[in-house]
């Protein structure tokens, strides 16, 4: 630290030089151990501190000292403390990261395994059609599959409102686990996919093309979607298929108008859209649930508690309060279980129906989930937080996915 001072020092003394208009030669001493001043006469009437070569040599040292002392002291603050705070924030972020990596991996091991039963394992994901009704078992898989799935978002909740991301020792592995964190949540709160699917499906049966590239599809599919989220709540209808037969008729009108005006093509005839209706209306009723990323971050919240004494700040209930949250009758906890519900309610996990987006939902939270796993692997390899069996069998389903049964799956 003292020669980085003394560097600072003489670098120091150069700007003050710089700064005063004077050369560097001040700062070398003459044979009778004085700076070697410059005479007056060789002052140019230019420069802006052109008068203190008038002034005595002691002045002229003193001041110069005390300029270069100054820009020394300037530099210490800027360079030496903020490199002093800089490794201060990536011990404190290491030091984070390594209290949640454990409880983030133990969480995503779990659903990684419920996940991988249901997904892989032909008929093991019947209690999601019954929504658990069937037995007692199947109710125990059904609240135990939605436990794992909201332990995960609170552990990424608890991480996210602890940490403010600093720089890990190695900053790629800091982009790769914010990258798998945010794929995660893409997975349970992203559904452009299905509003472009809707329509390119409807089209097809009206004869009309639709571009595939660009931005006037996905404008065509938010306005088709609008209408078609408007039209149901009206109609206090979940899918189209729930509507009676003239409020699918008027429903086909308005969605055939927008679609038309939106690719400028010419008005679908009243007699295509009858003949068509029923699988006009089937293409209208893909289901879907969303967990946006707001209600992730609400879900979170709830099973979030606050902690004192401990390495973290936060903790996350167990399957006991979980229960206790499903079963309360208070309206606001209602409401955060309903939309955790509806992801899995009635789901037929089999993808026997194909206008159910929920099923391919879920193979992509299950897949942002290996992606999550292997990279806490790779960020503190010495930690062994992810079992070895774990790794290789993600790999091996990510690179063979012919268990998927979502429409788009191949």
């Amino acid at each position: 630290m003292a020669n980085l001072f003394r560097s600072n020092l003489g670098f120091g003394t150069g700007l003050a030089l710089a700064m005063m208009g004077l050369p560097e030669s001040l700062a070398q001493e003459a044979p009778n151990g004085q700076p070697a001043l410059p005479s007056a006469n060789a002052c140019q009437p230019e420069t802006m501190f052109c008068w203190v070569t008038s002034l005595p040599v002691q002045v002229q040292t003193g001041l110069i000292a005390a300029v270069a002392t100054l820009v020394a002291i300037l530099l210490k603050d800027l360079v030496v403390d903020r490199w002093t705070e800089h490794r201060a924030d990536r011990r404190l972020a290491i030091e984070i990261y390594r209290n949640y990596a454990d409880p983030i991996a133990a969480a995503a091991s779990s659903l990684f395994w419920r996940l991988r039963e249901v997904l892989v394992s032909e008929g093991r994901g019947a209690f999601l059609k019954t929504s658990g009704s069937a037995t007692p078992f199947d109710k125990y898989k059904y609240d135990s599959t939605l436990f794992r799935i909201s332990v995960l978002i609170a552990w990424l909740r608890a991480y996210a409102r602890e940490l403010t991301f600093f720089s890990l020792s190695d900053s790629d592995k800091l982009v790769d686990l914010k990258g798998a964190i945010r794929a995660f949540e893409a997975a349970l709160a992203d559904g452009a996919h299905v509003e472009t699917q809707r329509v390119q499906a409807v089209a097809a049966h009206w004869d009309l093309t639709v571009p595939e590239n660009g931005e006037e599809l996905p404008s065509i599919a938010v306005a088709v979607d609008q209408i078609l989220s408007t039209f149901l709540h009206r109609n206090n209808a979940r899918v189209a298929t729930e509507l009676a037969p003239e409020k699918q008729t008027q429903l086909c009108k308005s969605v055939a108008l927008a679609l038309t005006n939106g690719i400028n093509a010419n008005s679908v005839p009243e007699g295509v859209l009858l003949e068509t209706l029923q699988r006009t209306i089937q293409s209208l009723s893909i289901r879907e649930a969303w967990l946006y990323r707001d209600f992730q971050s609400g879900i979170g919240d709830l099973m979030i508690r606050n902690t004192t004494g401990g390495a973290r700040r936060f903790e996350v209930v167990g399957f006991k309060e979980f229960e206790v949250l499903l079963l309360s009758e208070k309206k606001t906890d209602q409401r955060w279980v309903n939309r955790l519900n509806r992801i899995l309610r009635d789901l037929d996990i089999s993808g026997a129906d194909k206008n159910d987006a929920r099923v391919r939902m879920i193979e992509e939270t299950f897949l942002a989930t290996v992606r999550l796993l292997e990279v806490l692997a790779k960020v503190d390899p010495n930690r062994d937080s992810v079992a070895t069996q774990i790794l290789s069998e993600g790999a091996r389903l990510r690179e063979d996915q012919t268990w998927r049964k979502s429409v788009s799956s191949g």
